[in-house]
């Protein structure tokens, strides 16, 4: 059987406390929550939380490489209560186009469920339009690497810088 429909809403703030310029690295601090808004067997039917720390660094060409580790809760599989989970992803960009950026990733997160342990590792590719300074919209895919991941998943997303 395969669920449809809109997932929980993720909201966020983003702090850049090193800004490294041109040529350094640059470091922020992305406090989340997660609200449950998702349809039936979409959602995870808690509210969680977490912290972000994502950095990157500007290479030759365009290029950008980033790194975001990542700790946060997640709901027990069970759905009474929720447990430690710590993800980190790597991340190799280069604008497309004036408006669009290209990034290929690798993801590994490792869940501390009480009903047993998952580690899911997955490849993926986004696509982000810029079309103004404070809008991006994203969409892309992640491929599952491994038998705890899903094969396949699609996202969308949208930002909005204030």
């Amino acid at each position: 059987m395969v669920d449809s429909g809109f997932g929980d809403t993720q909201l966020m703030l983003k702090h850049r406390f090193i800004n490294g310029g041109e040529r350094g690295i640059s470091v922020a601090v992305q406090p989340f929550i997660t609200v449950p808004t998702g349809a039936h067997g979409i959602s995870d039917g808690v509210a969680t939380g977490g912290v972000a720390v994502p950095m990157d660094m500007n290479l030759p060409n365009d290029w950008s490489l980033a790194l975001t580790p990542t700790l946060q809760s997640e709901a027990d599989a069970d759905g009474h209560g929720s447990h430690a989970l710590w993800s980190a992803v790597g991340a190799l960009s280069r604008p497309l186009y004036s408006t669009v950026t290209g990034t290929a990733e690798l993801y590994v997160e490792r869940g501390y469920d009480p009903a047993g342990h998952q580690t899911r590792t997955s490849a993926d590719i986004v696509l982000a339009w810029q079309p103004t300074a404070h809008w991006q919209f994203d969409i892309g895919t992640y491929f599952g690497l491994n038998a705890d991941t899903p094969d396949a998943e699609l996202l969308g997303g949208v930002s909005r810088r204030f």
